[in-house]
């Protein structure tokens, strides 16, 4: 329904769709429930296609709505604004990718911040998160990775989590330091000898 819709449908019926059809929720309209990111026979998702027809207002409206993974990859592995002929809106698209991630990045890093573990897997279970976000990006202005971060904070459960979800223990800092070359640096007067121990136990179980 929806594929048909992008292609000729007006905006209005496109939203009273989603808004009844797609839902977050558990109960939708005559208990129909269509996903957004549904591909067809050629892999192409509803985006896919307003992208290539060239429907920027359906195009923005479609990449609003909380549950769209503008990364899913059609039969011929292209992203959405990959089949964007249109520079106008490939750059639009692009504009509004950007702006996400970085919205996205402040709530991870506000996550990792409380220690919010709950909140974090909830951010990496969207496909669209696991795909865009970079859990071994390096902070410009420390030149750390996450785990290099909580490696000084000395925060073993914290340095499991991030194992367990992708942190690479392999990956260096700016100044080339490993991981497990910062845990030789912990202050003995700050920690006990035995959560180094047991921070380097973790990374070099990876």
């Amino acid at each position: 329904m929806l594929h048909y819709a992008v292609q000729v449908a007006p905006m209005a019926v496109i939203k009273e769709i989603v808004h009844h059809w797609v839902s977050t929720t558990n109960t939708t309209f005559l208990n129909i429930h269509l996903d957004l990111n549904e591909r067809d026979s050629n892999g192409n998702t509803p985006l896919h296609i307003a992208a290539y027809q060239s429907r920027g207002d359906i195009v923005a409206f479609l990449l609003d709505q909380p549950t769209i993974n503008d990364c899913v990859l059609n039969n011929s592995h292209l992203q959405a604004i990959e089949m964007c002929k249109n520079l106008n809106i490939a750059q639009m698209m692009q504009v509004k990718r950007s702006t996400y991630v970085a919205e996205t990045a402040q709530e991870f890093r506000t996550a990792f911040n409380n220690r919010d573990f709950g909140h974090l897997e909830s951010i990496l279970s969207s496909p669209r998160n696991a795909e865009l976000l970079d859990i071994n990006g390096m902070d410009p202005e420390t030149g750390d990775t996450v785990l290099h971060e909580f490696v000084k904070k000395r925060d073993v459960i914290m340095c499991r989590w991030l194992l367990e979800h992708g942190a690479d223990p392999f990956k260096r800092d700016r100044k080339g330091k490993l991981p497990i070359e910062l845990v030789r640096k912990v202050n003995e007067n700050y920690t006990a000898t035995n959560t180094k121990i047991a921070i380097d136990i973790e990374l070099k179980n990876y």
